[in-house]
């Protein structure tokens, strides 16, 4: 068996004992040669030709690691002794949601689900920043909610559901909230109400620039329920649709018609129009996409309510105006202007 240098007796923990590490120094040199050792001497060359550092966790060629690394191996080490530790300690979130989940009592949302509702969240969650009020709409088993609550990207998370609440909501809340699962409600609401949201703006007493709506597969027609309702009460949401082109939806089959003729998919052909309906109610679309490993249905539309969309819209109207009343002026009798319009000749320039 290779010895192993005494600082690294403390590799078990994640970090290397206190001082200067001493691994490179009391490596068997001396003994190492083809006729003593043969196994030990090819495994030095081996050492010093790859120039890589020895099985020291905690160090690398005499030095110690920077800080941030020392803190990441500490948090690991007590990671590994207490599973419960509060999530808000330990830095980069997903990896300890996923530790949290698998120790999480069952009923528990499925991996699938947990994958999906991570992967939206690595994708939205610099869009939105921080509010104060997230709303995870048909957000089932909430675990969209609870990553954006352990996270602190939201200072309180609802789940709006039409149905009684999961089991596996609570479980995942005390794994992932252990100590702050105040924050986090599920709540029954008739997403089909089209002032469902307004009323809860209005019972919450916040702003729309304070509050984002999400949803993880909001099934057909869910969505523009959904856009419906974000766009009229002016707050910022990203959702995930699914179940594109389902008969129940009155636009089933001129879109389909429609994808035939463009030689597109119905979903691409179906996203492609609500992000046209998104731009047309004074939103700044985006999209975004997951990765399709992990579901196929992985589009996210994004509607963002800024100033500057404001703006852009009073300058497209007028621009269209001067349009509108360079037209009227070139029927007004002006047959000179009409016939150079007719012959593409530009028109002389106004002083």
């Amino acid at each position: 068996m290779l010895p192993t240098p005494a600082c690294c007796a403390g590799r078990n923990l994640g970090v290397c004992n206190p001082g200067p590490c001493r691994c490179w120094s009391q490596w068997p040199w001396s003994s190492c040669s083809p006729a003593g050792s043969p196994l030990l001497w090819g495994v030095t060359m081996v050492v010093r030709i790859s120039r890589r550092r020895l099985h020291c966790v905690g160090c690398a060629w005499g030095r110690p690691l920077p800080p941030r690394h020392r803190e990441r191996s500490t948090v690991s080490a007590q990671r590994s002794v207490s599973p419960s530790l509060a999530l808000a300690q330990t830095g980069y979130m997903l990896p300890q949601l996923w530790e949290a989940w698998r120790s999480c009592a069952r009923p528990r949302p499925s991996a699938k689900e947990i994958r999906e509702c991570l992967a939206f969240f690595e994708k939205v969650r610099k869009v939105f920043g921080r509010r104060r009020l997230l709303v995870d709409a048909a957000g089932g088993h909430g675990a969209l909610a609870l990553a954006y609550g352990a996270s602190g990207k939201a200072g309180r998370v609802i789940v709006a559901e039409l149905r009684e609440q999961a089991r596996s909501f609570e479980n995942l809340r005390a794994a992932w909230l252990p100590e702050t699962g105040h924050i986090a409600q599920y709540e029954y609401v008739d997403l089909s109400h089209g002032n469902w949201l307004r009323d809860l703006l209005d019972r919450e007493a916040v702003t729309p620039a304070d509050v984002a709506v999400v949803s993880v597969h909001a099934c057909g027609a869910l969505t523009d329920a959904l856009i419906d309702a974000c766009t009229e009460a002016r707050v910022d949401f990203a959702l995930m649709p699914c179940c594109h082109g389902r008969c129940k939806d009155r636009l089933h089959r001129p879109l389909r018609e429609a994808a035939r003729i463009m030689n597109v998919s119905p979903e691409a052909a179906t996203d492609l129009a609500r992000f046209g309906v998104i731009a047309s109610r004074g939103y700044s679309p985006k999209l975004r996409a997951i990765d399709s490993a992990i579901t196929p249905v992985n589009k996210i539309l994004i509607g963002l309510r800024e100033e500057g969309v404001a703006r852009d819209g009073r300058l497209q109207a007028a621009a269209l105006q001067e349009v509108s009343d360079h037209w009227r002026g070139l029927h007004a009798g002006n047959d000179l202007a009409v016939c150079m319009l007719s012959r593409r000749v530009p028109l002389p320039a106004k002083k």
